[in-house]
């Protein structure tokens, strides 16, 4: 993720759903890959990358949701726009 940097803040680059496909995605391989081996050996690492990946599905859901969110407020506001046109023309 490319940070923008002015006055010592940091903003972050909105993300598009194409980039939180490519996230889930190697989230699923990288699970899959470790579940479809033969036999499935504990690492002693397990429980922290399991709190992180359970961390970076929540922010993968939360930014979805304010994605979702923004587009049903595009399509309202250009619902309102052709309703507004059709009403001039009547």
């Amino acid at each position: 993720m490319e940070e923008i940097t002015d006055n010592n803040t940091q903003i972050a680059k909105k993300i598009d759903r194409c980039e939180l496909l490519k996230m889930s995605s190697w989230l699923v391989e990288n699970l899959q890959g470790r579940l479809s081996r033969p036999r499935f050996i504990v690492q002693d690492t397990d429980p922290v990358k399991l709190q992180y990946y359970r961390v970076l599905i929540q922010a993968v859901q939360t930014h979805n949701t304010i994605l979702r969110d923004e587009e049903l407020d595009d399509i309202k506001t250009r619902m309102a726009l052709i309703e507004a046109t059709l009403e001039g023309r009547k």
